[in-house]
Protein backbone atom coordinates (compact mmCIF):
# COMPACT_ATOMS: atom_id res chain seq x y z
CA UNK A 1 0.00 0.00 0.00
CA UNK A 2 0.85 3.79 -0.73
CA UNK A 3 2.56 4.80 2.84
CA UNK A 4 1.94 8.65 1.37
CA UNK A 5 -1.60 8.43 0.33
CA UNK A 6 -2.55 11.95 0.01
CA UNK A 7 0.90 12.96 -1.79
CA UNK A 8 0.07 14.96 -4.66
CA UNK A 9 -3.67 14.45 -4.47
CA UNK A 10 -4.53 17.97 -2.39
CA UNK A 11 -1.57 19.45 -3.65
CA UNK A 12 -2.80 18.77 -7.19
CA UNK A 13 -6.00 20.24 -6.57
CA UNK A 14 -8.45 17.94 -5.09
CA UNK A 15 -10.49 19.27 -2.95
CA UNK A 16 -13.06 16.83 -1.61
CA UNK A 17 -13.73 13.27 -2.25
CA UNK A 18 -16.86 11.06 -1.83
CA UNK A 19 -15.62 8.96 0.80
CA UNK A 20 -13.50 8.41 3.61
CA UNK A 21 -10.13 8.75 2.28
CA UNK A 22 -9.41 12.75 3.02
CA UNK A 23 -10.10 12.23 6.46
CA UNK A 24 -8.69 9.17 7.44
CA UNK A 25 -5.33 10.53 5.61
CA UNK A 26 -4.89 13.74 6.06
CA UNK A 27 -4.14 14.90 9.75
CA UNK A 28 -1.26 11.91 9.21
CA UNK A 29 0.07 13.61 5.28
CA UNK A 30 0.18 17.07 7.60
CA UNK A 31 1.71 16.03 10.67
CA UNK A 32 4.78 13.77 8.59
CA UNK A 33 5.25 17.11 6.12
CA UNK A 34 3.56 15.22 3.20
CA UNK A 35 0.47 18.14 3.19
CA UNK A 36 1.06 21.69 3.88
CA UNK A 37 -1.17 23.17 5.94
CA UNK A 38 -1.73 25.97 3.55
CA UNK A 39 -2.47 23.54 0.71
CA UNK A 40 -5.59 22.33 3.77
CA UNK A 41 -6.73 25.26 4.03
CA UNK A 42 -7.07 25.87 0.27
CA UNK A 43 -9.24 22.92 -0.42
CA UNK A 44 -11.51 23.89 2.55
CA UNK A 45 -11.87 27.06 1.17
CA UNK A 46 -12.64 26.16 -1.62
CA UNK A 47 -15.22 23.61 -1.14
CA UNK A 48 -16.60 26.13 1.55
CA UNK A 49 -17.06 28.48 -0.83
CA UNK A 50 -19.20 26.52 -2.63
CA UNK A 51 -21.40 25.39 0.08
CA UNK A 52 -21.74 29.09 1.09
CA UNK A 53 -23.09 29.88 -2.23
CA UNK A 54 -25.41 26.97 -1.89
CA UNK A 55 -26.39 28.68 1.28
CA UNK A 56 -25.85 25.27 3.24
CA UNK A 57 -24.86 27.96 6.42
CA UNK A 58 -28.37 29.78 6.28
CA UNK A 59 -30.58 28.18 8.62
CA UNK A 60 -32.92 25.73 7.79
CA UNK A 61 -31.77 23.61 4.87
CA UNK A 62 -35.17 23.37 3.29
CA UNK A 63 -35.91 27.25 3.23
CA UNK A 64 -32.90 27.38 0.46
CA UNK A 65 -33.69 27.79 -2.89
CA UNK A 66 -32.62 24.11 -3.71
CA UNK A 67 -34.21 23.33 0.00
CA UNK A 68 -37.00 21.98 -1.69
CA UNK A 69 -35.28 19.00 -3.49
CA UNK A 70 -35.17 15.56 -2.17
CA UNK A 71 -33.94 11.97 -3.05
CA UNK A 72 -36.92 11.60 -5.18
CA UNK A 73 -35.63 14.58 -7.72
CA UNK A 74 -32.16 12.60 -7.92
CA UNK A 75 -32.58 9.47 -10.57
CA UNK A 76 -35.73 10.90 -12.20
CA UNK A 77 -36.07 9.61 -15.80
CA UNK A 78 -35.24 12.81 -17.05
CA UNK A 79 -31.96 13.21 -15.08
CA UNK A 80 -31.07 9.65 -15.89
CA UNK A 81 -31.32 10.41 -20.11
CA UNK A 82 -29.67 14.10 -18.94
CA UNK A 83 -27.19 11.88 -17.50
CA UNK A 84 -26.77 9.37 -20.28
CA UNK A 85 -26.62 12.02 -22.85
CA UNK A 86 -23.59 13.43 -20.68
CA UNK A 87 -21.88 10.46 -20.85
CA UNK A 88 -22.56 9.51 -24.40
CA UNK A 89 -20.77 12.97 -25.40
CA UNK A 90 -18.20 12.51 -23.22
CA UNK A 91 -16.70 9.42 -23.85
CA UNK A 92 -13.40 8.78 -25.46
CA UNK A 93 -12.52 6.26 -27.62
CA UNK A 94 -8.78 5.54 -28.21
CA UNK A 95 -7.19 2.82 -30.17
CA UNK A 96 -4.73 1.26 -28.29
CA UNK A 97 -2.03 0.77 -31.65
CA UNK A 98 1.20 -0.38 -30.74
CA UNK A 99 0.37 -1.16 -26.87
CA UNK A 100 1.81 2.37 -26.02
CA UNK A 101 -1.08 2.49 -23.36
CA UNK A 102 -1.48 2.86 -20.35
CA UNK A 103 1.40 6.13 -20.62
CA UNK A 104 4.56 5.09 -18.77
CA UNK A 105 5.82 8.04 -16.71
CA UNK A 106 9.32 5.85 -17.52
CA UNK A 107 9.27 6.78 -21.40
CA UNK A 108 7.10 10.39 -21.28
CA UNK A 109 8.36 13.56 -19.86
CA UNK A 110 5.67 15.42 -21.04
CA UNK A 111 1.79 15.24 -22.56
CA UNK A 112 0.34 18.10 -24.26
CA UNK A 113 -3.16 18.22 -23.24
CA UNK A 114 -4.95 19.67 -26.77
CA UNK A 115 -8.26 21.34 -26.96
CA UNK A 116 -10.97 24.21 -25.88
CA UNK A 117 -10.39 23.30 -22.28
CA UNK A 118 -7.38 22.41 -22.33
CA UNK A 119 -5.93 25.43 -20.16
CA UNK A 120 -9.85 26.07 -18.37
CA UNK A 121 -8.94 25.33 -15.25
CA UNK A 122 -12.29 26.77 -13.88
CA UNK A 123 -14.40 24.95 -16.50
CA UNK A 124 -12.93 21.63 -15.05
CA UNK A 125 -13.83 21.78 -11.65
CA UNK A 126 -16.04 19.97 -10.11
CA UNK A 127 -17.43 18.34 -6.75
CA UNK A 128 -14.94 15.34 -6.85
CA UNK A 129 -11.46 15.60 -7.96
Amino acid sequence: TNSNPLEGDISSGLDLDCGPFLAQHAEDAVRKGKVGEKEIDAALVHTMTVQMRLGMFDGDPSAQPLGHLGPADVCTPANQELALEAARQGIVLLKNQGNVLPLSPARLRTVAVIGPNSDATVTMIGNYA
